[in-house]
Parts: structure tokens; sequence; C-alpha cells
């Protein structure tokens, strides 16, 4: 053992006495060369874990999503009442805060977003992430109502959220109320609520609508008492979806849940893949499965509850409206580019997850598409977004002006703007960008003719002309 010490030891000398004798230039570009190989084996290894989200993956997203918490409430400037000029008129903005409980001025948690606008005889009615309801009819007239939204099991879905031992990764957040919609019909009159719904019991969650029945003598919000249990469930998407094991165990912000209402009695509510895309999740992508509701645009027949899936191949659809033309439009999330503006025809097939004007969020090709960039072989979107916008709340023009009568605007999120898209027999003419600098979560026409913005910051903005 001695004599194999000694000849180790020899042989290291000289291998040191040869090192040294290099010329130090051709030490140091050695060095250099020896760190650069270390660095792009990391990069590429790093590269493979988070696109395949294989092997240690789920545990860093988890730490990462720990160490980033205490940051998810980032300084925002408020919005002030004041003025935005448009091409073709002014815009005159009122601004309150609405009092949600949820922080402070511009110091909202990032994932408590959510909710729904719509309108009640001379309130606006806004269903916020706690499930209180607020009605407002201008800036300074905002008003917690004495409605609670029905429960949504976000209790026993925040309590597994904290169990270090759940063995899942959640964002606490994304449980959401995603919308709501006064509905006044021959066989219901009232609210229509549409949220993800997390069943404690099968660990499992669905897109729900509840309905909240109001009489018919009924005229203001201020009649009305409601608590969680006199909501009458209308529809659960089916199969409730289990929790995922890769990245997020439930996915909420990709839920849609989106509502629009066609006289006399049909329901339209958005149901998003949940990112069951075959990429942040196992197994084939739902959205293409014609067995589930979810990657589809449904309908609800309220007098005899008939629910059909109107389009397939859908993403997430955070916009939902009629045209001037009275075809049903639908703006919705593409992943890293391709944020689209579809027209629906019914039956058709969207695409999603096979074809896309965009890429994985690594700027990857999409392992399903079957083009690249490219939307051949399905329904393709009369306008996209290239880079995304982050497409949220959508809203037809009608009764505010002249110049943007017949109109669709689409509210954004990333990039804090409403877009203004002028339409012309059926395809989009152009699309004007109105800053707003805040992420917009909600646009609405309201029945006097103002239209209503609803930010991340919960600012309620009344614009006029």
């Amino acid at each position: 053992m001695s004599d194999l010490f000694n000849i180790v030891k020899k042989q290291g000398s000289n291998w040191i006495a040869f090192w040294r004798a290099r010329p130090r230039t051709l030490r140091r570009l050695i060095y250099a060369g020896a760190i650069l190989a270390a660095s792009g084996l990391i990069f590429v290894v790093g590269f493979q874990v988070a696109y395949r989200q294989v092997g240690p993956y789920a545990f860093i997203a988890k730490v990462d999503n720990r160490l980033t918490a205490p940051f998810q409430s980032a300084e925002r400037p408020a919005l002030e009442s004041g003025t935005y000029p448009t091409t073709l008129l002014t815009l005159i903005s009122d601004v309150g805060i609405v009092p949600t409980g949820l922080g402070a001025r511009g110091r909202i948690g990032l994932y408590e977003q959510g909710g729904g606008m719509t309108s009640f005889g001379d309130d606006v009615l806004l269903l916020v992430y706690t499930g209180d309801v607020f009605a407002a009819t201008s800036g300074e007239d905002i008003r917690k109502t004495t409605i609670r939204a029905p429960k949504n099991g976000r209790d026993a879905y925040l309590a597994l959220a904290d169990d270090p031992e759940s063995g899942y990764n959640f964002h606490r957040g994304y449980l959401r109320y995603n919308d709501l919609i006064f509905v006044d019909t021959t066989a219901r009159r009232g609210l229509i609520a549409a949220y993800s719904e997390f069943h404690a019991e099968r660990a499992c969650t669905t897109n729900t609508l509840a309905f909240l029945p109001i009489a018919s003598e009924v005229e203001t919000i201020a009649e009305v008492t409601a608590d969680e249990s006199d909501w009458e469930i209308l529809y659960r998407t089916e199969p409730c979806l289990p929790l995922k094991t890769k990245h997020l165990a439930v996915e909420g912000q990709m839920a849609g849940g989106r509502l629009a209402f066609a006289p006399p009695a049909t329901l339209y509510m958005t149901s998003g893949d949940y990112h069951l895309d075959g990429m942040r999740s196992e197994g084939a992508p739902i959205a293409q499965d014609p067995e589930a509701d979810y990657g589809k645009l449904l309908s609800i027949d309220l007098e005899t509850g008939v629910v059909a899936h109107v389009s397939t191949g859908h993403r997430n659809m955070q916009g939902i409206g009629f045209g001037a033309d009275g075809a049903l439009y639908l703006a919705e999330h593409g992943p890293r580019g391709g944020d689209e503006l579809n027209r629906i025809e019914p039956g058709a097939n969207y695409g999603w997850p096979r074809v896309s004007l965009g890429t994985t969020y690594s700027g990857a090709p999409l392992p399903q598409a079957e083009t690249l960039g490219r939307h051949d072989g399905y329904e393709a979107p009369i306008a996209a977004w290239v880079p995304s916008v982050a497409v949220s709340g959508m809203a037809l023009v009608s009764g505010f002006h002249d110049a943007w009568d017949g109109d669709l605007l689409v509210a954004t999120l990333q990039d804090r703007a409403l877009h203004r898209v002028r339409m012309s027999g059926g395809h989009v003419q152009y699309i004007e960008r109105i800053g707003i600098e805040q992420r917009l979560r909600q646009v609405h026409q309201h029945t006097d003719g103002r239209l209503v913005l609803w930010t991340d910051n919960q600012e309620l903005v009344f614009l006029s002309s």
C-alpha cells in the first residue's frame, strides 16, 4: 500500500510540474475551455429537464414556487381618472378601487385574480376571487352586496396545497371564479356563476355552473340576499379532472369559464384544457378527446338542460362575445406566441395542440404539433397576436360612439392594453392598441352604454366618450 501511495504521489508531482511548465496563456485557454464545456453541459441538461419536465423538475418547480411566493405581490402604479386618446376618439376614465380585502392598493397577489362582470338594473356587478359580489355605478360608488358566490372547494384545496406531504405542486390562487352573467328567460331569471370547483372527496376539479334565481319583481341588487347554499348547480364538466403529477396539480388559470348568452335560452361557456395538453400533463391532449368537456366551447340550453360541444380543439378561451354580424367570437390564449381571435363555426376543430402559431414556453416546437408555426388542416383564426399579448375578456361595442359601434374590444394581461378590433365582412380590417398600463382581466359594456374594465390591480375603470 505504501509503494502504491508513493507511485501515485510521484505521478501527481510529475503532472503538476508538467502543467506548470506550460505557457500561462495556454493554461488560461484550457481553463476557459473547460468552464465553457461544463457550462454548456449544464445548460443542455437543464434545458432538457425543463422542456421534458423529467427528473428533478417537480422538486425544482416546488422550491421555486416557495421562494417566489413572498414576491408575488408587487408594487404597481395605480390608475387615476383621466383620459386615453385613441385614433378616432378620446376616452374619459372614472377609476375606483374595489375593497376586496386582498391587500392595499397596488399590492394585490399575482394569483388572486379572476372574476366576472355583468349588469343588473343600474349596477355593474363584479364577482371577485374571494367570492364576494360588488355593485357599482361609478368609481366613487362601489358597494359590497349581500350575495356570496357558491362554494368552490377552496378551503380543501388550500389545505392540500399547504400540506408538505401531499406530493403535488400547487399555485394557491389558481382555483378561481371565472365569470358572472345575468340571464332572463322564460324558464330562468337570475345570475349564473362559472368557476373551477375542487371536489375534495375525489381530489378532482370541474368547470362548474351555478344559478341564483332572482324573482321577476326584484329590480335592484340591494333587494337580493344569498349565501353559498342558495345557488343551484346547473352543470359540472365531465370527467372530473384528477390532480396532475406533472407541473401543477390544478391549473385553474387554464379553465376558461367565460360566459355569453343568446336568447331565448342558450348559454355558452368556454371550457379550457387545464393544461392537459400532453406537455404539462401525461397522456393524450384532452382538447382532442370528443368525450371530454375540456378544450371545448359548450352550449347549455337553460330550459331543457341539454349540453353540447359547439367546437373543439381549444386551449384557454378567456374572451367570448357576439359580433355585430351575430357570429360568436372567442379570444384564446396561445402558448408562446399565437394568441387567437376565432370566429366560431359549429362543429369545427380549431386544432389545439396539433397546430398553433406559437411554440412551447421554452421556444421549442410543440411536441404534439403537425407543423411549426402554421395552422394547416384545421379551422384557422381570423386574426392572431405574435408575440402573445395574453388576451382576456371581450365585448361588443354597441351604442357607445358612432366611430366604435360594431367593433370588438379585447382586454389583455401581458400587453396591459385594450385592443379594438374593426370587423368588415367577417374579417378583421385592423386592430388598434390602446395602452391602459394595467393587466386587464375583463371588459364589459354596461346597460347605460359605458365600457367597464376590471384590472388585476382591483380597479374598476368606467370609460365614456
